[in-house]
């Protein structure tokens, strides 16, 4: 099938295409987007699982040409928390059943020979700044996977975010209609208005919607500190002046660095294929059956068919089917304006059979219910 490209409601862009993964906000949508899964002797797997049920969709679906996941150092150990030790503080533990998913997380990823990077002294939102201005100087394609808002303040014509789970991207015009101001400036109004989430304080009585008519009217922080006797309103004139340091250090808390230093090359970020040497007995000590089963040919004489009730490049409406025999591989797809869902994954799984030109041993693969209990 012809590559996936992104865009972000403009001309579909044909450079290089590097994705960077928040790995931190992948492994937590995870680890609450799937529960009670385990091995047979209880260990939870559910947030390994899920993670790399999500990365391979990821990876179908997008098809980059390099790819990194991004970790975050423990809090502890970043520079705005020596900046401003209430810096996420009020955070909660991580749950007791995570931290040994993460490690087999990072053997997945190392399997699958894709990199996992981090940085002592910054948060993951630093490397991937980093990272991305880094990438799309070269003329790459950069897309972060996150749904962190903060990341906006990065984005311009080659870095975009994409919201797997709102299934959302954003370029420069989807930053300019959530925060009211050019990406440039989002740091400027997070100075103002602060972060809950991440214990930021910004400046009192000032909430992110006015933070963004200040910006908007004045410039920058400096700008509306400047200018703060001739803000609307007696109590925000004074909190402006009386918290001006407070709204520079806020402002500093949340402007991602981009001056990481990284030793790894855009070549050395270059999709490979996966270590099965590696990843098979990984995947069985996890009991991933499904998982496994999608990295090894079938049997001699089998011919296996992934049934979707949506398309990679169908779309809505559509549907998609993979026939897997031997170390082969065809994929077809197609387009009913009439059709659910259901019915479309009927037809996938029937396109697929029809596409096989003399009798075989099939194993079939699908998420309906009905075709399931129907076969």
């Amino acid at each position: 099938m012809p590559r996936k490209r992104a865009t972000t409601g403009e001309n579909v862009n044909e450079s290089p295409q590097l994705y960077l993964l928040d790995g931190s906000s992948y492994i937590y949508r995870a680890y609450y987007g799937i529960r009670d899964v385990a091995t047979a002797d209880g260990m939870p797997t559910n947030a390994v699982f899920g993670f790399t049920r999500m990365l391979l969709g990821l990876l179908q679906e997008h098809q980059p040409d390099y790819l990194a996941v991004v970790f975050d150092r423990p809090r502890e150990e970043t520079f705005r928390r020596e900046l401003y030790p209430e810096y996420k503080a009020h955070r909660d533990a991580m749950p007791e059943d995570l931290p040994p998913q993460i490690g087999y997380i990072r053997q997945v990823l190392q399997a699958l020979q894709i990199p996992a990077l981090e940085a002592p002294g910054f948060e993951a939102d630093d490397v991937i700044a980093t990272l991305a201005r880094r990438s799309a100087a070269e003329g790459i394609e950069v897309t972060v996977v996150t749904g962190d808002k903060d990341l906006m303040q990065i984005v311009d014509d080659r870095i975009s975010l994409l919201d797997t789970m709102k299934d959302t991207r954003s370029g420069p015009q989807q930053v300019l209609k959530r925060f009211g101001v050019p990406p440039k400036l989002v740091a400027d109004v997070l100075g103002l208005a602060g972060d809950t989430s991440d214990n930021i304080p910004g400046v009192p009585g000032i909430g992110e919607k006015t933070a963004a008519e200040l910006v908007q009217r004045f410039g920058t922080l400096e700008d509306v500190l400047k200018w703060a006797s001739l803000v609307n309103g007696r109590k925000r004139r004074e909190n402006l002046q009386a918290h001006a340091d407070q709204a520079r250090l806020s402002k500093t808390l949340a402007t991602l660095r981009e001056d990481v230093i990284l030793e790894v090359s855009l070549a050395d970020l270059q999709m490979q294929q996966p270590n099965l040497a590696a990843l098979i007995p990984l995947l069985r000590e996890l009991e991933f059956e499904a998982l496994e089963i999608a990295f090894t040919p079938p049997p001699a004489g089998v011919v296996e068919i992934y049934s979707d009730g949506s398309g990679r490049d169908s779309g809505p409406g559509g549907y998609g089917v993979v026939l897997r025999y031997g170390g082969h591989e065809k994929e077809l797809s197609g387009f009913e304006t009439t059709a659910t869902s259901q019915r479309m994954e009927l037809i996938a799984a029937i396109r697929g059979l029809e596409a096989l030109h003399k009798p075989q041993t099939v194993r079939l693969f699908s998420d309906s219910q009905y075709l399931v209990r129907g076969m």
